[in-house]
């Protein structure tokens, strides 16, 4: 955060576009990620674990975005995602005062699915990724593509009611939206799945 004011407008773009790529490759990558999170997660951590499915924290993590203390700011993706999970209210608040709060405070408001003591975090990620590879890996992935398609689709509505630019989209009928799973099919029904997990930055693979 600290290098934020001392670089120049087209390093602060390169750095903002790899930073939201890394998020896209997050939510749209094929299998659920879950984040645990520890210490401090600001800024880009925080960016990235927002983009994970999963978040469960240690009670005592401290969880922000300090952008607006150092002239910086955030992707559109983590802006929408944090109004997505805890509403535009509290969101503003958070970003506007670049306050921190503990994961106890962020499993109240939603920000996260739990926290639990730190001893307890990495077996509780564990333990719910295990819950999660139980279960078909083709059904998986088509409900996150599912969810992530109803969020698009939610998105472009409320810019056609709301008269902006739609670019040429076009909205898909259910039909559209089954024959598009149904194409996820392919090369997905080997019944095995593995479940990787963000743990400050490293992934490790849970099967």
């Amino acid at each position: 955060m600290k290098e934020s004011k001392d670089r120049s407008l087209e390093d602060y773009r390169d750095y903002l576009e790899e930073l939201q790529q890394a998020s896209k490759k997050i939510i749209t990558f094929a299998k659920p990620i879950i984040a645990a999170i520890n210490g401090y997660a600001l800024g880009s951590r925080y960016k990235l674990a927002l983009a994970c499915d999963i978040r469960i924290a240690a009670e005592e993590a401290q969880i922000g975005s300090p952008e607006v203390r150092v002239a910086s700011s955030i992707t559109g993706d983590a802006l929408r995602l944090v109004q997505d999970l805890i509403g535009p209210g509290k969101a503003k608040e958070l970003l506007f005062t670049a306050g921190y709060i503990d994961g106890k405070e962020a499993g109240k408001i939603g920000l996260v699915n739990r926290a639990v003591p730190l001893d307890q975090l990495m077996e509780t990620t564990k333990q719910t990724a295990r819950k999660i590879v139980q279960n078909s890996p083709f059904s998986i992935k088509m409900i996150k593509t599912g969810l992530s398609l109803a969020r698009e689709l939610n998105k472009r509505e409320s810019e056609v009611k709301a008269g902006l630019k739609h670019d040429g989209y076009l909205l898909m009928t259910p039909e559209t939206f089954v024959e598009v799973l149904e194409k996820m099919q392919c090369g997905i029904l080997d019944g095995s799945m593995s479940l990787p997990i963000a743990v400050d930055g490293v992934i490790e693979q849970i099967n």
